[in-house]
């Protein structure tokens, strides 16, 4: 477990995939708290939604005395609903991806999955690639020199070893790996009538025999909406990465708010369960369970160090 830090922890890119997946674990914890509490006839003090800039999250309370008159299994079932109400999500999330493999028959007219980065929606894309798309142009690479975009979808290569036809990320790869040398005039295909894009290649840093275009790819799957609209392009990847990480999420928000750590609803959860008869083990608990947590942190960052997501 690493600490969550933007720009170090969290790159921006993923940013945006981690915080709407942040804010979909909130509601849905927060909300099952109070549909819990209300079904338990525990009174609430205040419940609603904030808006911070483009997100939302919400907020639930319930009233102290009431909780508190009401039973320990009461108690218990109304804390437990939060980390419950995200493993529910976490659950539904991973099977979007698990489906397709067992079931493909009938996920097919609905969606499909590529596990190089792609939830592609049957009715809007065609499900099978036909090139491989720029999902990043590296800054201050050959590639965002010349004037690659995300969006662009590559369809074909043509350098001095000829002309190739880029169908998939396979193709693309392959071709990448065999025939692309540094200080090489390299000319880029585009699907939507782009214009060609000429560059000359750099060698790569980790073996530099090859050559580096700078570009991050992905399977291109075309839109059956429109071919002008280079964003449409881009969906089947924003999808993928925001039902992972919404599954990310929300399983760690169950695991962390079962924890027995004052603050999180595990606290309450164990101190209801045990009762007033085992309640001087809580401590005790509680100090494992800080350890086990600081030791998590501490060992995730010397072996693995500030990996970003």
């Amino acid at each position: 477990m690493t600490p969550v830090i933007p720009g170090i922890t969290v790159s921006f890119q993923t940013l945006p995939y981690f915080l709407v997946a942040v804010m979909i674990g909130a509601i849905f914890h927060e909300f099952a708290h109070g549909i819990a509490a209300r079904v338990e006839g525990v009174d609430l003090k205040s419940t609603g939604i904030f808006v911070f800039l483009a997100f939302f999250g919400a907020f639930v309370e319930p009233d102290e005395k009431s909780f508190q008159s009401k039973s320990r299994r009461t108690k218990v079932r109304i804390m437990a609903a939060g980390a419950l109400a995200n493993m529910f999500v976490a659950a539904i999330t991973i099977s979007i991806f698990i489906l397709p493999t067992v079931l493909p028959f009938a996920t097919s007219p609905f969606y499909n999955y590529d596990s190089g980065g792609a939830l592609v929606i049957s009715p809007l894309y065609h499900n099978d690639p036909a090139g491989a798309l720029i999902i990043e142009a590296i800054p201050e690479n050959p590639a965002s020199q010349a004037g690659m975009k995300s969006g662009y979808a590559i369809i074909g290569i043509n350098s001095s070893t000829g002309y190739q036809t880029i169908s998939n990320l396979t193709d693309f790869h392959e071709y990448s790996a065999s025939s692309v040398y540094p200080f090489q005039n390299v000319t880029f295909h585009f699907a939507n009538a782009i214009s060609p894009i000429s560059l000359i290649t750099v060698p790569r840093e980790d073996n530099a025999s090859k050559g580096f275009i700078g570009i991050r790819t992905m399977n291109y799957y075309p839109s059956r909406i429109s071919s002008d609209i280079l964003l449409l392009n881009l969906i089947p990847h924003w999808l993928f990465y925001t039902v992972l990480y919404v599954f990310m999420i929300n399983l760690m928000f169950a695991i962390m708010n079962l924890l027995p750590i004052p603050f999180l609803d595990g606290d309450k959860l164990l101190t209801a369960f045990l009762g007033p008869k085992f309640e001087k083990y809580l401590p005790w608990i509680r100090y494992f369970a800080l350890g086990i947590l600081g030791l998590n942190i501490i060992l995730s960052l010397l072996f693995m160090g500030w990996q970003q997501l």
